[in-house]
């Protein structure tokens, strides 16, 4: 099963791909990640937080996703995912995408809903993801097409937009 990550990957370099994918499979170990690595992965991760909690703030109904990156949790966060989904929530964070069928997985840091028909109802949702960036990446348009490939299949419907919350 492959992720956004890995294409992203595979994009910006094959060898790399295959690096990730020997470590993946425990033949090789990944190397500890920089302090300037876990400094930015820190901030990414509250730059998240602070969009979440604003959402939380201005009394939106959000329900956040807790999976693990195991087979069974991937499962049980995508069984969760679509339940939230056909609920309607407002914002589902953390969605986890898993699609045996075409390989491949995702976890889009939020799923927005937006008025028009879906499979769920008079609802669909539009993926958007965080980064600290001032400006989009096509690293981060990869990724969230791919989202919205994984939602197209969920919901019946190709999503109208795509989100970067940015760090500006």
């Amino acid at each position: 099963v492959l992720s956004a990550g890995d294409l992203v990957d595979f994009m910006a370099c094959e060898h790399l791909a295959a690096l990730e994918r020997r470590a993946a499979s425990g033949e090789l170990k990944r190397p500890s990640p920089s302090e300037e690595d876990r400094l930015i992965a820190s901030k990414g991760r509250a730059h998240e937080r602070s969009y979440l909690e604003r959402l939380r703030t201005d009394g939106i109904d959000v329900v956040s996703i807790v999976g693990s990156p195991n087979s069974d949790g991937r499962r049980r966060a995508a069984a969760e995912t679509i339940a939230a989904l056909e609920r309607g929530i407002a914002v589902v964070h953390n969605a986890t995408f898993l699609d045996l069928e075409k390989g491949w997985s995702g976890v889009a840091d939020f799923l927005i809903r937006t008025p028009g028909a879906s499979r769920f109802g008079d609802w669909h949702y539009e993926a958007a993801d965080t980064k600290l960036a001032r400006s989009a990446k096509v690293s981060t348009l990869i990724q969230l097409c791919v989202y919205c490939d994984l939602l197209t299949a969920l919901q019946g419907v190709a999503p109208q937009r795509m989100h970067a919350i940015l760090g500006d």
